[in-house]
């Protein structure tokens, strides 16, 4: 950035080029900022010094023309067909073998504790343990209703446990 002089009791760099100094110099405001000159609309004093600056600052922006982004073109490269067909006609034919699909592996389910649930303290693990149940898996796997046969737990607190399992899974 580009700061002006100012002149108080000695000279110091100022905040900026008031709004006169860039008008007498011939710039627009916004262009000014564009340029990178600092604008003080505060100040309203003009020093010959920042006119002569800005002007002197002005003219190698003039002389350089405006940086447009270029588009490069895409240069298309010719297509060399006749090298291809001629390898081809020279490799015999060889028969590709297909590579075997491996065998889906069955992901082996994690056996997780009663007690890893949320929400499934010692007293109900143990009350599905006499039923049962030793895991969370079985817990997914069984039906809600012979659960609560089984156990005497409520159907919403079992229903709630599968939903836990399944975070944990």
């Amino acid at each position: 950035m580009i700061k002006p002089i100012v002149i108080t009791d000695k000279k110091r760099e100022g905040r900026g080029f008031s709004l006169k100094e860039i008008k007498e110099a011939g710039i627009n405001i916004q262009r000014a900022r564009k340029l990178g000159f600092l604008v003080d609309r505060r100040r309203k004093t003009v020093y010959d010094e920042n006119i002569k600056k800005l002007k002197e600052l002005l003219k190698p922006a003039k002389k350089k023309p405006v940086k447009k982004k270029l588009v490069k073109e895409k240069v298309e490269k010719p297509i060399k067909k006749e090298k291809k067909v001629k390898k081809k006609a020279e490799e015999p034919k060889k028969k590709v073998a297909k590579p075997k699909k491996k065998a889906v592996k069955e992901k082996k389910i994690k056996e997780i504790a009663l007690t890893e649930v949320k929400g499934l303290g010692k007293k109900t693990a143990e009350q599905l343990e006499k039923a049962g149940i030793k895991s969370a898996n079985e817990l997914l796997s069984l039906d809600t209703k012979e659960i609560v046969e089984k156990t005497g737990i409520s159907e919403k607190k079992i229903e709630r446990l599968k939903e836990n399992t399944k975070e944990v899974l």
